[in-house]
């Protein structure tokens, strides 16, 4: 159980404090447009240290896991003959293995 407190929708947005864009409705009620509010009743929240640790583990990894695929690309880009040499049987395989590759990254 990681523990993650979430914040309450206070009921109206505030831009430099003042209400943002009022519109009467009936009678004296308001109702405001734009990006709401958010606010947790005990103030700041302090970093979730189990997230920060999984985070700390998981970022290098994601890094690696890039770099690969770069490297992946970078291979595929280089086996793809120039057109000049005539011999572009295949192409179309390395090019849709180049567009797998794109979307992995």
């Amino acid at each position: 159980d990681l523990n993650i407190p979430y914040p309450n929708q206070l009921n109206q947005t505030l831009v430099d404090g003042v209400p943002n864009k009022r519109a009467k409705l009936n009678g004296d009620e308001a109702f405001f447009h734009g990006t709401p509010v958010y606010g947790f009743v005990g103030g700041m929240v302090k970093c979730n240290e189990k997230i920060a640790e999984l985070t700390d583990i998981t970022r290098p990894m994601l890094r690696d896991a890039v770099e690969a695929v770069n490297k992946v690309k970078m291979w595929i880009l280089f086996l793809i003959p120039r057109i000049e040499d005539g011999n572009n049987f295949g192409v179309s395989i390395q090019e849709e293995a180049l567009n797998e590759v794109r979307t992995v990254e």
